[in-house]
């Protein structure tokens, strides 16, 4: 499971591109990569009512996200093309993003209920994070930014599935 705690003072690019630098600079074994079968995309919070469907994404949030699982799909969208590519992986497999109202409703109900305080982390196909309308708790970071955090959350699972894929390269 990976784990995102906001930085400020960081523009949109600078960030995309420290997530982008950050996982290529591992070393990755010339194995050929496949896809496992796609995991079922359903929100682990029942209470979500909003879904957002953009390719392989499928973004869940709450009354009041509307725009904000909008944005959230939007970026993922539009950056993990190039993350794939970055990556040389294909891109495929089904990704669930669940957005939480406020950072007290993540705590409680998040896959981690032990990482309290994060503001999003991902794993097995899935992101969740705190709705980017919430602003984060101790630093000033732009709405803008905080839709890329999902981006940053994708680039964690991307990683983890070649590195599931490197380990059963014999």
């Amino acid at each position: 499971m990976s784990a995102t705690r906001p930085f400020a003072g960081h523009s949109q690019q600078h960030l995309l591109q420290w997530v982008i630098v950050s996982i290529v600079s591992m070393a990755l074994s010339a194995c050929t990569l496949t896809q496992p079968a796609p995991p079922p995309t359903v929100a682990l919070n029942p209470s979500f009512s909003v879904v957002q469907q953009v390719d392989f994404f499928t973004g869940f949030g709450g009354e009041g996200d509307q725009q904000a699982v909008q944005d959230v799909a939007k970026a993922l969208q539009t950056h993990s093309p190039q993350v794939c590519r970055d990556l040389e992986y294909e891109c495929q497999s089904q990704v669930t993003v669940e957005l939480f109202p406020d950072q007290n409703t993540f705590d409680r109900q998040g896959m981690n209920p032990m990482m309290q305080g994060y503001y999003a982390y991902s794993g097995n196909h899935r992101i969740q994070m705190v709705s980017p309308r919430n602003p984060t708790a101790g630093a000033e970071i732009p709405y803008s930014d905080r839709v890329l955090i999902a981006v940053h959350e994708f680039v964690h699972l991307v990683n983890n599935e070649i590195n599931l894929k490197i380990s059963h390269c014999g």
